[in-house]
Formats: structure tokens, C-alpha cells, sequence
């Protein structure tokens, strides 16, 4: 862990003053004595100042853009040497109660504030290398702390009820405590440690999966690895990029989720589903383990370049080849797996669900009923509610497989293979192949690059998806194609808004959704009514 000669400093001096106040803590409870407890108490302005001279130069280093996680890191590891130091003087005033004669019943005490402040050591030795192994360590040394501090409690608890020595029952009782929450704070120091490490935030059961998912695909146990933050979901969870050796020295790289096990459920049975009909267009499964309610999840690291990137920085060149293969690549799947089934996506209905969270984050865009000479303007609810009893009488004619979740950032392209690739699989099902498409369209429009160059890439990028999936549906009979897309391309730009916060782009988007919902309600032949892709997507 690099840090400036100031933040280390002080962090050493910090250090060494929580280790000095835990002795004197763990004396007093042993034989009494002023000069301990003021060793305690007295001390509080000095760590103070300390960790205030910490933060500042933590502040400081990040202001700069230096390393932000190591920054925190070390940040969190002040915050919680001062929780501990507060601890101590807790239970120097906890010990106040307790008669001289009957210290000796909190005999277990002062060995528990010892291992604390072996503790402290570990902490010292761990800071110049980010050693992992240390940081671990800490993190079981405080979890067995806290526990065995919650199993005093229960024994002073019971004597309590017991009625026997109520004063030096309470007091243990808040010893115990005490002393249980510095085993908190020591994993919460440990947590730290393994962030900085790991270049990422990591908890240690994370970790620990993390650990038993490289093992079980024959990484080696004592090489290093590295984790690099790769995004998070919206729904929660995280992504991260592991790298690692294995025992011939080879290099492999990985893709390490966690989540909620239901989601992680779904996205497991949803790459099993594509890998079954579509080898290589998915991520290889290497583990999957379910604890409670999270899960954890190792796959195959894909080559390749999001869509997103493509229609921002690669070349016109690039650009073409790589919607060329795309549209290839869902010809193929819309064909192999089209069943002659009838469904509705519902749009209108995800639409209804989602508008509480757009107008939280976008509250003018919630309109009360208004007239003009006269002329009720009708309301984006009361499209809703209009646009929804047409689309019961509209359902697809046929489902394809579809990924679910159909954003530029889900969509690989690898030039040296010329194959496409699907990632973030956890909705995919049998449904209407105009959801995909009209998310692909509208997470293309939402970029917030406004350049001119870069709006008319994004426009092409939409249109070249339109035309063939319009090809598809012709060619499939499918003659509500176009009325279906309005309802998702207004569905899509609505909801979209709350993960918008430019506000003129996400305005331009909620002002599409109720001109498509206007369109679709007035249009009499279903059949006929055609996207005005220019006016949609221009500007």
C-alpha cells in the first residue's frame, strides 16, 4: 500500500496509540488503577487530531486521482482505529460499576483485549505490501472476537436473571459488548485491507468464493491474483475481472459475479439455454455456488469489443463489420428458435411499473390533466391506459429466444473471430423479439454524446437493427410488427429516464414515448401504421 509519508505517519502513530490504549484497557481490568484509566481517557484529543490528519491527506490523494480504493482504504482503517480507541474508554467506564473485590470474575477479559491488540500488529505488518493473507487473518481473528463476546453476554445475561452480582453482571455485560464490537471493527479493518489489495471493494465471504471458484478451475493456490472493478447491476451485485495463474504459470482471465441467488439463478439457466442451442454466442460456466441468499458465479472472460464502444470509437470500418455480424447472428437465432406461438410483451404494463422511479428522478415529467380551448390533452398515464387496450388485442403471432436485456453494453463483437457474443443473460426467455429490439434501439439513442458525427453513428446503428427485424417480420407475416415496436420503443424510452440524468436528453426521450403513444392511439388499421424512425432518432 503506497502512501504519502504524512498519511503513513500518522496512521503508524495512530496505530501504535490504539495498541497502547488497549494494553492500559486490559490492565485496568486486571488490577484497577487511575494512571491505566487515564491512559484510556486522556488520549481521545490526540487520536482525534490523528485521524482528522489522515482523512484530510486521504481527501487530499484522492482530489489528486490518486489510487481512490487504497485512499478508502485507509481512510476506513482510521475511522475504525478511532471506534476501537472510543471501545476502550467504554470499557473503562463499564468497569467503574464492578466492585474491586469481584474483578476477578472478568478474568477472560483482558486476554480478549490482547488478542485485539495482537491484532493491531497484523494490521502494521499488512499495510507495506498489501498482503492478503494478513488481512484474512484479521478478518477471522475478528469474527472469532465478536462471537465469543456474544457468548459472554449470554452468560451474563442468564446471571443476571439469576440474580447474582447484578453489578458485575451489567458491568461484564458491557464489557462483552464492547469488546465484541472492536471484533467488528477489526473486520471491518480487514475488509479494508483486502479492498486495497484487490484494487476493488471485497468482503470476505466474497472473497473466500472467489478463492474456492479459482480453486476448483486448478488455478494455483499461492499465486497472486488480480481483481479489477468490471461494473455492477442495477439490481444490485457485482462484476469483477479476475485475473490468475494456473499451475503451469499460464494466464487466465475470468469473469467473477455476485448477487442475489435468484438472479444469478436465472442468468445460470439462461447461459445454459443459449450454450445449448448456440455454443460460443455465450459466456462458459467454469463455477456456480449458492450461499443463502447470495450466489457466486466464475465464466468465461469473452473477447471483444461492447457495441456501446463501437458506435462511440471505432472506426466506419469496424462499425459495418460489426453490425454485419450482428444482424447475421439474430437472423440465426430468430430463425432456429421461432415458435409459432401466440404472446404479448406487455409493454404498457413494465411501462406502469416502472413510472414511480421516473418520476422520482424526473418529477416534472408527472403532468396533471390540462385543456386547450376546450381540448382535454390527455395525459402519459391516460396513454397508458388507452395504448394498453390495443396492445391486449395485438399479441406477437410467434416468440424467439431473446436475451432479455438487449443494451449495446451487453452485446460483444470480437474482430478476430467475427463472432458476436451475449452477456448478462439473467432475463433471457421465449418472448417477443420486438423487446430486444427496441431496447438495442433506445440504449443507443440514450449515449449522452451529442456530437454530430457520433449522433448519426448511433442513429445508423438503430436503423440498421430495425430493418432486419422488419425483414424478419415480413418474411414471418407478422403484419403488427410496427405498431408492437412503437409500444416498446415508448416503453423504453420512458423508463430509460431514470437512469438519464442530463436532463434535456431525458426530457427529448419522455416527449418520444408520449408522441408514440399518442401516434399508436390514434391510428385506426394496426396493420398499417409505419415507425417514423427519422423523427425518432434525428437529433
Amino acid at each position: 500500500m503506497k502512501l504519502s509519508k504524512p498519511i503513513r505517519s500518522n496512521l503508524l502513530f495512530l496505530l501504535a496509540e490504539t495498541r497502547a490504549q488497549l494494553k492500559a484497557a486490559g490492565n485496568l481490568l486486571v488490577d484497577g488503577g487511575d494512571d491505566h484509566a487515564a491512559r484510556v481517557v486522556d488520549r481521545s484529543g490526540f487520536v482525534d487530531n490523528l485521524n482528522q490528519q489522515i482523512q484530510e491527506g486521504c481527501s487530499a490523494q484522492m482530489a489528486q486521482e490518486t489510487r481512490a480504493i487504497t485512499m478508502r482504504a485507509v481512510a476506513s482503517i482510521a475511522t475504525n482505529m478511532v471506534r476501537i480507541t472510543t471501545l476502550c474508554r467504554e470499557c473503562v467506564e463499564a468497569s467503574a460499576s464492578i466492585p474491586e473485590q469481584q474483578r476477578n470474575k472478568l478474568d477472560r477479559y483482558p486476554d480478549l483485549l490482547r488478542r485485539t491488540a495482537k491484532c493491531i500488529d497484523w494490521i502494521e505488518q499488512a499495510l507495506p505490501d498489501n498482503r492478503s493473507g494478513l488481512a484474512i487473518k484479521l478478518g477471522t481473528a475478528g469474527h472469532q472476537l465478536a462471537a465469543e463476546c456474544r457468548q459472554m453476554e449470554q452468560e451474563h445475561t442468564k446471571q443476571l436473571h439469576q440474580k447474582k452480582q447484578p453489578q458485575t453482571q451489567v458491568g461484564g455485560l458491557l464489557i462483552a459488548r464492547t469488546i465484541g464490537q472492536m471484533g467488528d471493527a477489526l473486520l471491518n479493518i480487514s475488509e479494508a485491507l483486502l479492498s486495497s489489495s484487490l484494487g476493488q471493494p471485497m468482503d470476505l465471504t466474497r472473497f473466500h468464493a472467489l478463492q474456492d471458484s479459482l480453486h476448483a478451475v486448478g488455478a494455483h493456490p499461492k499465486r497472486d491474483i488480480a481483481v479489477h472493478p468490471s461494473g455492477s447491476g442495477k439490481s444490485g451485485g457485482s462484476i469483477a475481472a479476475v485475473r490468475y495463474r494456473m499451475d503451469d504459470n499460464s494466464e487466465q482471465h475470468a469473469i467473477f459475479k455476485n448477487g442475489s441467488s435468484s438472479k444469478l439463478n436465472r442468468e445460470l439457466r439462461g447461459i445454459k439455454r443459449w450454450q445449448q442451442l448456440f455454443p460460443g454466442i455465450a459466456p462458459e460456466i467454469f463455477t456456480y455456488e449458492k450461499k443463502g441468499k447470495s450466489a457466486f458465479m466464475l465464466i468465461e472472460h469473452l473477447q471483444g469489443i461492447t457495441m456501446e464502444r463501437i458506435v462511440m470509437q471505432a472506426s466506419p470500418r469496424l462499425r459495418a463489420e460489426a453490425m454485419k455480424a450482428l444482424r447475421k447472428t439474430l437472423r440465426a437465432v430468430w430463425s432456429a428458435s421461432c415458435k409459432p406461438q401466440s404472446r404479448s410483451a406487455h409493454f404498457c404494463r413494465q411501462t406502469q411499473k416502472r413510472l414511480a422511479d421516473v418520476y422520482a428522478m424526473h418529477p416534472d415529467f408527472r403532468r396533471q390533466r390540462a385543456a386547450i380551448c376546450g381540448l382535454r390533452i390527455s395525459t402519459f398515464t391516460d396513454l397508458l391506459q388507452q395504448a394498453e387496450q390495443l396492445e391486449q388485442q395485438i399479441p406477437a403471432p410467434f416468440t424467439v429466444l431473446a436475451h432479455g436485456d438487449f443494451n449495446i453494453d451487453n452485446i460483444l463483437y470480437d474482430p478476430r473471430q467475427q463472432q458476436i457474443h451475449f452477456i448478462d443473460l439473467h432475463r433471457t426467455a421465449q418472448m417477443d423479439f420486438v423487446q430486444d429490439i427496441s431496447v438495442f434501439m433506445v440504449s443507443n439513442y440514450r449515449l449522452q454524446v451529442f456530437t454530430p458525427p457520433v449522433r448519426r453513428c448511433i442513429r445508423k446503428q438503430a436503423e440498421a437493427i430495425y430493418t432486419v427485424a422488419r425483414q424478419f417480420a415480413e418474411s414471418h407475416h407478422d403484419t403488427t410488427f410496427e405498431l408492437r415496436l412503437a409500444l416498446g420503443l415508448a416503453r423504453s424510452f420512458a423508463t430509460s429516464t431514470r437512469f438519464v440524468s442530463d436532463h434535456a436528453l431525458a426530457h427529448k426521450m419522455f416527449l418520444r414515448a408520449h408522441y408514440l403513444l399518442e401516434q399508436v392511439t390514434c391510428h385506426p388499421q394496426p396493420d398499417s401504421y409505419h415507425i417514423p424512425l427519422k423523427e425518432l432518432f434525428d437529433g
